[in-house]
């Protein structure tokens, strides 16, 4: 079993500052065709991890509150926008949101569109769109640019916006991070071990790997474990944890403590000692699926 040191000039609790304050999307697999909830008057983002080459809406469909069937289980009745709100554009040319900004000049996300409304607001960027709704109701986006197929894309505004689950979603292609993570996991095994180490005590996942934020405690001889998060690849996986001594007395840390567990390559503790209530970062890194 390999132990690594992972000691550093810089202290770990501003290493773990920064990675708490990095703003996190919600990742999204890329699939053919997928539902996202939009909040009413709020900015929503989502990103692809491709460039756009070109893209399409259906008209807006309006659903009005107040006019309600009671026949069909109080679902609003869906009514096409009134001419008074302009459609989506689906021109990029003539689309106001795309003109150039001027020199030196920094034009707003978002700017009025001569007066006339559009259901929902839109911009799009190299790789993403961002919207504000100004109405309830739902249009189709579909996207071009992925390799494989469109991305049919139905955005639902909603009124309540405790149904909504994020505001900011990343469509990730997963197959292509396996890839990636399978040339990096192709070098010498003891590389790649260091390699993860030194990623879980950076906060940054080495390339293709998926982020899994954890959640499971659990104590065993006067030590409570924490899981902080995982950094899945194709063959290897790495774990942080949060390792507190509930004990009255100082613990030497030793890797012995996970003896007999099969799958795990190399164990790392942050400090030799762990006083009375006190606590110490543990890296873990395994054989992915192999139990903790």
């Amino acid at each position: 079993m390999l132990k690594i040191s992972a000691r550093t000039a810089y202290s770990s609790i501003i290493a773990l500052a920064l990675i708490a304050s990095n703003v996190q999307a919600k990742d999204i697999p890329i699939v053919r065709k997928i539902t996202f909830l939009l909040p009413l008057k709020e900015f929503s983002t989502i990103e692809f991890p491709f460039e756009i080459k070109s893209h399409d809406f259906t008209p807006f469909v309006s659903l009005s509150s107040s006019n309600k069937d009671v026949s069909s289980d109080n679902i609003p009745t869906a009514q096409t926008e009134p001419q008074d709100y302009a459609l989506p554009n689906l021109d990029d040319k003539k689309n106001p949101m795309q003109a150039t900004k001027p020199s030196g000049a920094s034009a707003p996300n978002l700017p009025p569109l001569n007066g006339r409304k559009k259901p929902i607001e839109w911009q799009k960027g190299g790789n993403f769109f961002k919207f504000y709704p100004r109405k309830v109701g739902e249009t189709q986006l579909i996207v071009f640019g992925y390799e494989k197929y469109p991305i049919v894309i139905n955005l639902k505004v909603v009124e309540n916006n405790e149904d909504v689950q994020d505001s900011l979603y990343k469509f990730i292609d997963y197959e292509a991070k396996k890839d990636v993570a399978q040339k990096f996991e192709s070098t010498n095994h003891e590389k790649i071990v260091v390699a993860i180490t030194k990623a879980l005590y950076n906060g940054e996942p080495p390339k293709g790997y998926e982020v899994i934020s954890k959640q499971e405690e659990f104590t065993s001889g006067g030590l409570h474990f924490r899981s902080i998060k995982e950094f899945q690849g194709k063959n290897y996986s790495g774990v942080e944890y949060l390792m507190t001594n509930l004990t009255q007395y100082a613990i030497n840390t030793d890797a012995e403590i996970f003896k007999g567990q099969k799958g795990i390559y190399g164990i790392t503790f942050i400090h030799d000692i762990i006083e009375p209530g006190k606590g110490t970062r543990l890296f873990i890194v395994k054989q992915r699926g192999a139990d903790d």
